[in-house]
């Protein structure tokens, strides 16, 4: 299949002043590129860009909290200190349960707090940026542990759930959208799907904690296994404030010199590296443009309006 290059539609050119030379050097720009883009094999980006793939990498490890928290919580049901702790008792049995009714509660509150904070992280990475955003939320996540770690009762601990479920929506897209914007268009299945790797990573380590803590006696066996979560926010929340922001997210929030920085700090050094730093740049600015124009005013109510209700149900 030949290699193909950004080309305008009519529509498109309209918006562009092809008598003004700047315009017509980013066009240029941008083509060129795209085309050394899709050339690219996996060696020679792994080569090129290796400290793209490791801060995609390292940030998409945020989701193993997620994936620990699924097992976790679940497998609280049958251990015997939580039951004594906030199960009911049940005189025919000579045991403590906790009701089908908190089961479920506790299960899906996590994941109305995920549901919020996917719609939450639209907003806030587009408005404040991706590492801000990773920032902000590691510091919720970490304040938010308190909750369950010392909840007294099931209501306090679905709700320290929820809350703490926030900050896990906004990691399922946060780190995926870092981690494809952050490398070249060849590495971007590799990168995203590492980040499903480190969800079933998470699930794996909350098996093995739940087990290990199953000889633990009183409130302790339940309680550190939530403590454990506090490992995670520190070393991450450091790891984002050096991190490089996405270029993409720098220059649809107009900030051009950041972008360009970024674009230098994720590339190896090289004799081309300034030309292919202003090149990548010109293909990022044109694009977003190419974007812009084609959803102008365009809301989120429109997903659920004419035929983009019928996409939206897809």
């Amino acid at each position: 299949m030949a290699d193909r290059t950004i080309g305008l539609t009519d529509r498109e050119l309209k918006n562009f002043s092809l008598d003004v030379p700047e315009s017509v050097e980013l066009i240029l720009h941008a083509q060129e590129s795209d085309a050394a883009d899709r050339k690219l094999t996996i060696r020679q980006a792994l080569a090129k860009y290796p400290k793209a793939v490791f801060w995609a990498m390292f940030l998409s490890t945020s989701l193993i909290m997620e994936g620990y928290d699924v097992v976790m919580i679940t497998s609280f049901y049958g251990q015997s200190q939580f039951q004594k702790r906030f199960g009911a008792y049940n005189a025919k049995t000579n045991a403590y349960t906790i009701s089908a009714e908190w089961q479920s509660g506790l299960s899906n509150s996590s994941s109305v707090g995920q549901l919020f904070g996917l719609l939450l992280n639209a907003y806030a990475q587009d408005k404040f940026g991706c590492r801000p955003t990773m920032m902000f939320f590691m510091a919720w996540m970490a304040v938010m542990i308190f909750i369950p770690f010392f909840a007294p009762s099931l209501s306090v601990l679905a709700f320290g759930e929820a809350m703490c479920g926030v900050s896990w929506g906004v990691f399922q897209t946060l780190s995926t959208a870092y981690a494809s914007e952050v490398v070249p268009t060849v590495l971007r299945p590799y990168v995203t799907a590492y980040v499903c790797m480190c969800w079933g990573a998470g699930i794996l380590l909350s098996s093995g904690v739940v087990r290990a803590v199953a000889s633990i006696e009183g409130d302790l066996g339940w309680r550190l296994p939530f403590a454990i979560q506090w490992v995670w926010p520190i070393p991450l929340f450091i790891a984002a404030y050096f991190a490089p922001e996405s270029p993409w997210n720098a220059v649809r929030r107009g900030k051009l010199d950041l972008a360009r920085k970024s674009l230098l700090r994720l590339r190896e050094d090289s004799p081309q590296k300034e030309r292919e730093v202003e090149s990548t740049l010109a293909y990022i600015r044109h694009t977003t443009q190419l974007e812009m124009e084609e959803s102008g005013d365009a809301s989120f109510f429109e997903c659920f309006q004419g035929v983009n209700w019928r996409r939206t149900e897809i």
